[in-house]
């Protein structure tokens, strides 16, 4: 929230307006957040494509993707002005495929039934091959009687069959959710700009002062879940937070700058990643 100026000093420009849009589609532009000890007369917007607009509130449409450079100026009834910028970046919106046709399952065939024999009735009655019944040995007078002899298999030399041991399978314990993986990319005039050298916290990329700079989250991996949010921040920079997937932004004087990404899935899980930026002239 702006501080109020104090009485006889010029009004607070605030700029309420998304850092991303839409090409061909209205984009708010709101200055209800600024603030002025004295009554705003003006509320004067350039928009970096030539045009402009005199309003607290405009919906303005871009006609070209880019980056573009937007300016409100204020301007009290004493005279006094003051003037807010920010960047906007512009692009064509992206065409969602529909989703495929669910393929329906073929029922599989039904089991075929094996067919089962049917003995045939027959009137002729079945004959019974007779038994054969061994004689009984005819002793000899005075001999002792014969006794038979068992004989058996012995049970301790059966072949014993062993069990086949079945394979256990090690799963995943439960709940052994993974995190995204934060990866930080950006482009300058459209070319991709990459670390020359790393740190174990991150790696380190260099830049010119003024130059339109886009950060992107889209390389970013997920994990167990879909990441739902996203965070950067300029470490070293106060009241530089941003929530959004695409950052465009522009370095006004040369140093070292520190960027920070935080993804967060659904899960809760989160995943960081850190630039070094060197701002040169």
């Amino acid at each position: 929230t702006a501080i109020p100026p104090a009485p006889d000093q010029p009004p607070v420009a605030v700029i309420t307006a998304p850092a991303q849009g839409l090409l061909d589609e209205p984009i708010i532009f709101d200055a209800t957040n600024s603030q002025s000890t004295n009554p705003i007369v003006s509320f004067a917007w350039q928009f970096g494509d030539g045009s402009q607009a005199d309003a607290i509130r405009v919906a303005k449409i871009y006609n070209a993707p880019g980056m573009y450079n937007v300016t409100l100026t204020l301007t009290d009834d004493q005279g006094l002005q003051n003037a807010a910028t920010q960047l906007i970046l512009i692009v064509a919106p992206t065409h969602t495929p529909s989703a495929p046709l669910e393929a329906t399952p073929t029922p599989p065939p039904p089991p075929t039934l094996m067919p089962t024999a049917t003995p045939m009735a027959t009137s002729e009655p079945i004959e019974t091959p007779p038994m054969e019944i061994s004689p009984t040995p005819t002793l000899e007078p005075g001999a002792a009687p014969v006794q038979p002899v068992p004989t058996f298999t012995p049970v301790g030399n059966s072949p014993q069959l062993t069990p086949t041991p079945t394979p256990v399978t090690n799963s995943p314990p439960p709940g052994s959710a993974v995190g995204p993986e934060a990866v930080i990319s950006a482009k300058v005039n459209g070319a991709d700009i990459f670390p020359y050298t790393t740190r174990p916290e991150g790696g380190v990329v260099k830049v010119a002062s003024n130059q339109d700079i886009v950060f992107n989250a889209a390389n970013s991996v997920s994990g167990s879940s879909q990441i739902v949010s996203y965070r950067w921040e300029f470490l070293n920079i106060p009241n530089s937070v941003y929530t959004t997937d695409v950052v465009p932004f522009r370095f006004q004087a040369p140093g070292v700058y520190e960027l920070q990404l935080t993804v967060t899935d659904a899960d809760g899980l989160s995943g960081t990643a850190l630039w070094f930026i060197e701002v040169g002239q």
